[in-house]
């Protein structure tokens, strides 16, 4: 069920988050802020949607880094150059306590009262817990979700709140499309009416959802003492849909239904024996096998999103929300890279891990928004001098001061063509030339990576560093 990109073409991070978060989102964002501003304070915060993606890039930037405090990126002695070129602190606190993404005069009063949402858990002291449910494919991109907003969330009180989210994110999926779940989502009613829209379906199952027909005519407990480990049973549940019941001997029983799968064809796996001291072979239903092939891909989104999640540091749980659907959509984007990757036939070691898509994500947003803007800091700024003390009487040792280096900037940012552009700084010294090999000086630097590039008649460094 992953969405690849046609013929496996290889985009850069950004051409795939736009799949699902794209410029209209950041502009819709800003007008929404600005709307609420004025509402509050009776000014407007003036925000942009390139300001708006700003804020963003380098709050998914933050999350890659972990500082304890956000104050910290601002630091004289931790401060991130590619934080504080982007946005003041107090910038960033301010449109981190107005943003809003909903046009509150676009909604009526009596959607606002049947949307549990508008007036979600108010005055929470620890607004966390937003339960959404989640259909994903078993590589781990999430395909759909549905935000759970109460008991009025589904209308069918028939098959359950599990039952409904299961039929509902369904909907979404073609004819003939094989699901996996759990046996809270698990029932035969579930089954029926996805077998009944062309979907096929695989799930644990607890006994108390077991027909009563197919429970008959199983093993009780004093049969089960009797059964080797591995040994497995299936009822078929007829007429009607035709639901196979499987009931698996390994530590515990295992029961699982299916529309589709069944004991044959059997494989086997390995386990543990306590009595024998060694791991033993051990037959294993098909149905058995293929659901632990194919489950697990909302734990491993999840998990994913756990190692570098974008926070803000905030009690409002609509912004929380925010930055949560931000994570998702990255790790969908990069699942896609790494399939794009791995389908083009190029070598595993040049593909690029989650934390440095993700990194170079950020990047990529911070330079799109800022356009390859012009920027007025010089080489050297108050607030880069490293200051050498000495020992002995400082009064009357003056103190060294040296020019801080900059970080290079990623070789993938280096190369939007456009927007560098170089520019003659007027200085007393000329400065050394950033490319590598190159040992000259120079007064041009690049508006973008403000980098010291050399434009002569006997070299141009300047288009090397960038091809």
């Amino acid at each position: 069920m992953d969405i690849n990109t046609p013929n496996h073409e290889v985009l850069r991070p950004s051409g795939y988050f736009k799949q699902y978060i794209d410029d209209q989102v950041f502009e819709e964002v800003s007008s929404c802020t600005n709307q609420r501003e004025v509402l509050v304070s009776g000014n407007t915060l003036k925000t942009t949607p390139e300001e708006v993606k700003t804020f963003f890039g380098m709050a998914m930037y933050m999350s890659c880094l972990k500082y304890p405090r956000m104050r910290m990126y601002w630091a004289a002695k931790t401060r991130v150059p590619i934080i504080t070129n982007s946005m003041t602190r107090d910038r960033f606190f301010k449109i981190c306590q107005s943003i809003k993404v909903t046009d509150d005069f676009a909604i009526s009063d009596d959607h606002k009262k049947e949307d549990a949402l508008w007036k979600f858990v108010p005055g929470k002291p620890n607004p966390t817990g937003l339960k959404v449910f989640v259909l994903a494919s078993p590589s781990g991109m999430v395909l759909d979700f549905e935000v759970y907003k109460g008991k009025n969330t589904f209308r069918d009180k028939q098959v359950g709140i599990g039952g409904n989210a299961v039929i509902r994110m369904a909907e979404s999926l073609p004819r003939g499309s094989h699901l996996y779940f759990d046996r809270y989502f698990t029932s035969v009613k579930v089954l029926d009416q996805l077998k009944a829209n062309g979907l096929l379906a695989t799930g644990t199952i607890m006994k108390n959802q077991i027909p009563a027909i197919c429970k008959a005519k199983m093993s009780n407990d004093t049969m089960r003492r009797q059964q080797e480990r591995g040994a497995s049973e299936m009822v078929v549940r007829k007429p009607g849909t035709e639901i196979a019941v499987t009931k698996w001997f390994d530590n515990k029983e295992v029961l699982m239904a299916s529309t589709i799968h069944g004991i044959e064809p059997q494989d086997s796996c390995t386990r543990w024996s306590k009595k024998e001291k060694r791991h033993v072979t051990v037959p294993r239903p098909a149905v058995v096998a293929e659901y632990n092939n194919n489950m697990g891909g909302v734990d491993l989104c999840d998990r994913m999103i756990s190692y570098y999640p974008m926070s803000s540091r905030t009690k409002k749980w609509t912004v929380r929300t925010m930055l949560h659907f931000f994570d998702l959509a990255a790790t969908n984007s990069w699942i896609q890279y790494r399939s794009d990757h791995q389908a083009s036939g190029r070598p595993a070691k040049e593909r690029m891990q989650y934390f440095d898509f993700k990194l170079l994500l950020a990047e990529e947003m911070l330079s799109q928004a800022q356009g390859g803007a012009d920027s007025e800091d010089e080489e050297v700024s108050s607030g880069e001098e490293d200051e050498v003390s000495t020992w002995g009487d400082e009064e009357n040792i003056p103190k060294k001061k040296r020019r801080s280096v900059k970080p290079q900037p990623n070789k993938e940012v280096k190369k939007y063509g456009a927007l560098h552009l170089p520019k003659m700084v007027e200085t007393a010294n000329s400065s050394r030339c950033r490319r590598e090999g190159c040992k000259g000086k120079t007064f041009v630097k690049c508006v973008k990576c403000n980098m010291f590039l050399c434009v002569s008649k006997a070299k141009n460094c300047f288009l090397m560093y960038h091809a």
